[in-house]
């Protein structure tokens, strides 16, 4: 089978999540990028957001073992990811489970950071404004940032029940290979 390419991140292979999994962005302008993980498989995420039972979808989904890119949802509509915080947000989903340390492969770092960059530029955002601190565990107020941080992890965001991407996601790595 062909692949198609994405239109707007061209390594990524363009793969349509389910209509019924996102909506309009209506015009709100993208100004923060969410980092996931999948808590699964790169093939089950994509087959997930095909059926419409998720009520889910992110724009991006990042394969651990060689990095590859599949986008879901175009970056103009709303992809559902981080509840209340979908229509200003890009979502990337990773590949893999957040207390397993072999899910996180210097393949995937580049391959994300390389996606969230583009997403900065595209979008008139400040890469220097990518998370830079500790880990953290759980979604508790001490993983909560405030509104100047613009790629954070969903456990970042206010009233988030999730942990990812969790504690063993290096961000002082990935803030220096977005920012070089």
């Amino acid at each position: 089978a062909a692949t198609i390419n994405s239109v707007d991140y061209g390594p990524a292979i363009w793969d349509a999540a389910a209509s019924c999994n996102y909506s309009s962005r209506a015009s709100t302008p993208i100004s923060a990028v969410t980092i996931h993980f999948v808590q699964g498989s790169y093939a089950g995420c994509i087959s997930w957001f095909k059926n419409c039972s998720a009520n889910a979808s992110a724009h991006y989904v990042v394969r651990s073992s060689d990095g590859q890119v599949t986008q879901m949802v175009l970056e103009s509509n709303k992809a559902w990811h981080v509840g209340s915080e979908n229509p200003y947000t890009v979502g990337i989903k990773h590949e893999g489970y957040i207390n397993n340390i072999s899910w996180f492969t210097n393949a995937m770092y580049n391959s994300s950071a390389n996606l969230t960059r583009d997403i900065c530029v595209s979008n008139s955002i400040n890469p220097l404004r990518t998370y830079y601190g500790p880990s953290c565990s759980g979604s508790s107020s001490q993983c909560q940032l405030g509104g100047c941080t613009k790629v954070k992890g969903h456990q970042h965001y206010q009233n988030q029940s999730h942990t990812d991407p969790g504690p063993n996601w290096s961000w002082s790595k990935f803030y220096k290979l977005i920012n070089n």
